[in-house]
Formats: C-alpha cells, structure tokens, sequence
C-alpha cells in the first residue's frame, strides 16, 4: 500500500537497475537471470524503508499494463517526460523495463503525468445564469478559472468530459479550480469551488488511482470517486453533504482532523474549525404511492406521502429521469407540491424531506403527464349552484382564441359516468337544449377543441338545480263578492300572483304575495282575464312566472225573483 501512494526518489535505485546493467542478450546464464530476479524481490522488500523519506501522501495513478508494454513506451505514451521512465522504474521495483508482462499494475505519480485541458458543457439551462458576469448560454464550455452563476428560479446543468456531471441550484456560484484529463488515460483531475449555494453531483464511476473529483466549500473538502451527493453553502461557516449513492470522503484544511466517510444514505454538517462530526442518517423518501400520474390544470398540484420528522420537503421537476435538466423545484411546509407555467408534456418529479438541521433526505421520483390545454373557458350561465327551469334554459361560456369548437356535457352523475350523461359538439360559445330537462340535480361543463382536433380537459363541473315550473291553478271558485284560487306548491315556498285584462299584463287588476298555495281575491267584473303565478323558494330562487292562464269571470245569474215582485205589484 505504501508503493501505491507514495513516490521514490531516484537515487534510491542502485546502478544495477540501469538499464545497460539489465539488458538482456543471449549469454545471460541461469545464474544471472535468477540473481536478477533475487535482487528485484529483494528491492521490493526494501521499498517501503526507502519511501519513508519521500512525500507522505502523494497520489498515483494506477497503469494496468498491457500485453508488449515496455517502461520506455509507457513513458512515451503517458509522461510529461518519457525520459523519466527511469524513476517509474524504481518506484515500482521493476527488475526489467522491457518485461512487464508478468506485472498487472504500475504506480506512476499524477505528477509526472502528461496533462491536457478538459472541459465542461453547459447541458441544460433554466432561467437566467451568467459565466463570469456574461450571460451563460447552453452549449457554452467552461475552463479552469470560470465561474458560474445562477439566478434566482434557475438551474444549469454542467456536462464534464469523464461523464460526470452537476447541477447548480438557483442562487448558487461554482468556481472552476482545476479540469484537466491525463494523455492516453481515463483519469481526471477535476476540483471545483461552491463559496454558497447548492449542487447535485453525480461522478462517473472509477477505481482508485484513477483521478481525483473534489468539490470544496468554504467549510469542507467533498472527495469522491463515483457517486451520487448533494453539498450544500448556505452560510461561509457551515456546509452540508448528503450522499444518495456510494460514498464521499469529507475533509476539513486542519491536519488535526482525520477525513471522514459519508455513506449511502447518510449526511453530514460541517461547521467551520470545529472537529468533524459523525455523519447520520438522511430521512426515508416519502411515498408516491397516491401521487396522481395524470394533470390537467396549469397549476399542478401533487400531493404525496408524509415524512415523520421532516420540517418541510423539498419538491423538484425536471424532464429527465437523471434531473440534469431541471425546470422548477419548491420548498414547501406540507406535503404537497405545486407548480405552474409548465408546458404539457410528461415530466419527472422527485421530492425529498428535509429534517430539523437542514439535511434533506432520500429522494421519492415518480413521472406525471400534463395535458392542460387548450385551456377549457370559463364558464358564465347559469352560474355554479344555481337553480333553473328547464323552459327557456340556455348555457353560455366565454368564447376562447385558437379554438375551433367546444364539447358541452350535463350529466345526472357527479362521475359523468354513462348513461346519465350527454354530450354535443357546437362552434357557437352557448348552447340551448333540444329538449327540456327533468327536474332534478345536474352537473356541465365544457372543454375546448382547436382546429386540428386535439381537446383540451374540461373544465369544473358547475352544479345546477333544475326545477319544475310552477304548476297552474286549478279552475277558480267563483263566489257571488270573491273569487277562490288553489295551486300546488313545495313547503317553505311563497308565491307571486297577478291578474290582467291582457296576456301581456300590461292591465293588471291584482297582484298579491302570500305564502301559501292558495289565495282569495275580489271577484272581478264579468269578462276574460288573465292569470300567472311564480313561485320563490326558501333561498330566494324565483322562478319565472307560469304561463298566462286565461280565466272567465261569468255575469252573475238574472235575479228572476225582482221580476215577479214586479208582476206582483202591477
């Protein structure tokens, strides 16, 4: 392990080693070759005194060595200075720099390491962000030096050339400190700066000795070597890792202080000069089980499962299953999520709750479609609640741009579950029933339908009541000074009632209110009149007046009797 990590000087390999001293030719006796062989296992034994004065800590890349590999065309292909192949030599005890076959791995100090400039992609951009101070579009490429900045509601998403890659929350600054890659190698060296602000990382996977991946705060050095973590620098003291995926090790700059390993499903606060604490456990996700998976109002709403313990949850959407392509997130206090100004499409949400200290926990995902358009219109008569005769009924709504038709449904059932349910298709923004409807409870509504034929959702349904016209009076009871009328009725119900000489009413002769179904008025002169009665329920709904009734006010009967008192006295 020491060789591994460690660096050997060079006048640590005694001239034997030179490679005139170990070519090989045809003369080389059986003795030779095995004392050759006896000294390289025994400078592989001593090695470890040897490192003792070298850098502690320096870091290797690991070769795995191919078949006809040699010291001099390993140094060719990856040095900054083949020519160095020597130390390469001593360090890893190699007896023979033209026999490799027999060894798997070589230790070469990144150091020494022929490097070229990586870079990172601008993937996916929400929102508004800037690349030193200009504005950041995507596409853009990033080096070491650059910084980034989000603004409020947005997000970017930077594409690293070993695969990786990491999202910045709105509000955020990540500084490039180094993004270079090693020639004819896999590894990176890859060190970013988030002064405040929040990022989701997700590092390409890689062995040890493959390349260093740090992200440093202004409280913590995060090294990892493929995983999936959060880091979040809220304030210049104090910063926050989860880890979803693998595992990161934290750091702080004291040397007193040992590295410290975040595991799956663990987090960590690290406040700064204070000794690391212990990491603890992230809380589970909450459950997506009753989380609707279809939307059809702008403003989507998506409630989920509650977490024990959580203070808030924080709720994300993006269009991707990765979410490197986020579009929106809220933090919310209940467990419920909404969101507006999404386009209809399908979409990813995740969500997470967030514990008393700030760590948030395991992620929930889950897909949802939205279909919200064209937008149903709104609906104008008769109003939501109201009452109604059927007679004369007429349904309005206000009239949409881009759309071609609408479809009108009523419907006996709340559900609008066949067979109580009708529909019709109409161009105009009204419609009138082609027949009257029963008296009873109704719910409409309408949807919208562009020129093409896509149909948006319907709107909410609007609850009416029809009621049936207020029934006619029975025929009047004539009296020799009064007149008697009687008509049917519901309880808590009151009634107007008019009279005329004319169908129009415009010669009204007697009007009265009262609240029982029945009245008494003064019998009129002999001739045609005209009746209509409404009736006004509890709630104030009145209904319209009953049709005209015409009634016949005879003349009283010739008083036969004044005749023969007459004759009688003649």
């Amino acid at each position: 392990m020491v060789m591994s990590i460690l660096h050997t000087p060079d006048s640590a390999v005694p001239p034997a080693m030179s490679p005139a001293a170990t070519r090989p030719n045809a003369s080389t006796s059986v003795r030779s070759r095995r004392l050759r062989a006896l000294l390289g296992g025994s400078l592989a034994m001593m090695a470890p005194v040897w490192l003792l004065a070298e850098q502690p800590a320096m870091e290797h890349y690991r070769y795995r060595v191919a078949p006809g590999d040699t010291l001099i065309g390993v140094g060719g292909k990856l040095l900054r200075a083949p020519a160095d192949w020597r130390r390469i030599q001593r360090l890893n005890a190699v007896a023979d720099p033209r026999l490799l076959a027999s060894r798997g791995w070589l230790n070469i100090p990144y150091d020494m390491l022929a490097a070229e400039p990586a870079s990172a992609r601008v993937s996916a951009l929400t929102g508004k962000a800037s690349l030193d101070g200009r504005p950041l579009e995507v596409g853009a490429t990033l080096g070491p030096s650059q910084q980034v900045e989000t603004h409020n509601d947005s997000f970017v998403t930077l594409s690293i050339d070993d695969g990786s890659s990491i999202t910045l929350q709105p509000d955020s600054t990540l500084r490039v400190e180094k993004l270079q890659r090693y020639r004819n190698t896999d590894a990176f060296d890859i060190r970013l700066n988030l002064p405040a602000g929040k990022v989701e990382t997700h590092v390409a996977p890689r062995p040890a000795g493959s390349g260093r991946y740090e992200l440093r705060t202004p409280s913590a050095v995060i090294g990892v070597r493929g995983t999936r973590f959060r880091v979040a620098s809220d304030r210049a003291d104090q910063s926050r890792t989860e880890v979803t995926e693998g595992k990161v090790a934290a750091r702080t700059d004291s040397a007193r202080d040992k590295p410290v390993v975040i595991a799956e499903g663990f987090g960590l606060i690290v406040d700064a000069g204070q000794p690391l604490a212990q990491p603890v456990a992230l809380l589970p996700p909450p459950s997506l089980a009753d989380t609707p998976r279809e939307r059809d109002r702008p403003v989507v709403r998506l409630p989920f499962g509650a977490v024990p313990q959580a203070r808030a949850y924080r709720a994300q959407v993006a269009r991707d299953g990765e979410f490197r392509d986020l579009l929106a997130e809220s933090v919310v206090p209940a467990p419920e999520a909404k969101f507006a100004a999404l386009d209809d499409g399908t979409y990813w949400l995740r969500v997470r709750g967030i514990d008393a200290r700030g760590l948030e926990g395991r992620d929930a995902v889950t897909r949802f479609r939205l279909k919200a358009r064209p937008l149903p219109p709104a609906t104008l008569h008769p109003a939501p609640g109201a009452k109604a005769v059927a007679s004369g009924l007429e349904f309005r709504w206000a009239e949409m741009e881009s759309v071609a038709r609408y479809v009108f449904q009523i419907s006996r059932d709340q559900g609008f579950a066949p067979p109580h349910t009708e529909s019709e298709t109409v161009a105009a923004s009204s419609l009138a029933p082609r027949r009257p409807l029963e008296p009873g409870e109704y719910r409409w509504r309408v949807a919208s339908v562009r020129a093409d034929g896509d149909q948006g959702p319907f709107g909410d349904p609007v609850r009416l009541v029809v009621r049936p016209p207020t029934a006619p009076a029975s025929p009047p009871v004539m009296g020799e000074k009064d007149m008697a009328l009687q008509w049917s009725g519901e309880p808590g119900q009151s009634f107007d009632l008019q009279l005329a000489r004319d169908s129009g009413f415009g010669d009204v002769v007697a009007s009265m209110h009262t609240t029982e179904p029945h009245a008494t008025l003064a019998r009129p002169d002999p001739g045609s009149y005209y009746l209509r009665i409404r009736a006004i329920d509890a709630d104030g709904f009145t209904a319209p007046f009953s049709p005209p009734q015409r009634i016949e006010v005879p003349r009283p009967p010739f008083p036969w009797w004044v005749l023969l008192v007459y004759l009688l006295l003649l």
